[in-house]
């Protein structure tokens, strides 16, 4: 193997007894040939928490780690803060007639936090409505907007967070919603076609189409 030092001994044995001469050395012509003595790795985390540091070790040389966002991309040696997908290159520069040079890469992940959120309080919806006809506060969207809010009463229906930077924080789903629902107020129904003759099993009161 090119640049590897070697040991050698001539010996003879004659008549049973063994006979050593000196011990001497060369070396091959070239650089020698550099491995990694610890392969590179890397533990992914979590955005808002301490970035990972890589670990890396060769039989010759100084590691230096570059990261970037695609695997034959261009590499810098600014470490990541958001969220995604990112490689990291463990490289130890080759020494001219001394050793040569190393190269490795390992994907890794920084993943979307969870975000914090205060449930909304105080939502009412009117009987006879859907929940696209309630609004909720802040960033919240519901999951089905086209289910009726039912009979009057303490409803719970589900709603998503939806974080104002999705970059890096994770959408939360089925966050129940407290909603009272109310009786609606038909006190201004128009009941001036209601006389002692109407046949009132029959008459029908319309709100809107229903």
């Amino acid at each position: 193997e090119q640049g590897t030092n070697y040991t050698y001994q001539f010996y003879t044995v004659f008549n049973g007894t063994r006979y050593e001469g000196a011990v001497h050395s060369f070396r091959t012509n070239g650089p020698s040939v550099n491995s990694w003595t610890q392969e590179l790795s890397i533990s992914d985390w979590t955005y808002g928490q301490e970035a990972s540091v890589p670990s890396a070790s060769a039989k010759y040389g100084d590691v230096v780690y570059t990261y970037s966002t695609e695997e034959n991309g261009e590499y810098t040696a600014e470490v990541p803060q958001s969220a995604g997908t990112y490689y990291v290159k463990a490289s130890v520069a080759e020494a001219p007639d001394q050793y040569t040079g190393l190269e490795a890469i390992k994907e890794f992940h920084i993943y979307k936090a969870v975000p914090s959120y205060t449930v909304p309080e105080n939502i009412t919806a009117t009987y006879g409505q859907t929940l696209a006809d309630v609004t909720l506060d802040g960033r919240f969207v519901w999951m089905d907007n086209t289910q009726t809010v039912g009979d009057v009463g303490e409803k719970s229906f589900l709603a998503t967070y939806v974080p104002e930077d999705s970059i890096n924080y994770s959408f939360v789903n089925n966050i129940e919603i407290p909603v009272i629902v109310q009786p609606k107020d038909l006190s201004d129904m128009d009941l001036s076609g209601i006389d002692k003759d109407t046949d009132l099993n029959s008459y029908e009161l319309k709100d809107g189409d229903t």
